[in-house]
């Protein structure tokens, strides 16, 4: 059941992640940094209101967030902080 559950998972954010939503994610992430917020809390924010609507593009924000923990603790360990 978990694989089938995963399986429909995967195929509804395939179908949710096309060039047009791509387009809008850049959009709303540029209309959030020119207002001066910094890019980390703007995906933050923009996976939170797609979780609040239940959007499955709320898991590819989440592992953006992911990846830019990473890169942070990354250079947090090189400048030595």
């Amino acid at each position: 059941m978990d694989s089938l559950k995963a399986f429909i998972f995967r195929i509804r954010l395939g179908l949710a992640w096309g060039a047009t939503d791509r387009r809008m994610f850049y959009d709303l992430a540029a209309n959030f940094i020119s207002d001066g917020v910094p890019v980390f809390e703007a995906i933050q924010e923009i996976g939170k209101r797609w979780e609040s609507q239940g959007n499955p593009k709320a898991e590819i924000a989440n592992s953006l967030l992911a990846g830019l923990r990473g890169v942070l603790q990354q250079v947090e360990l090189i400048a030595g902080v």
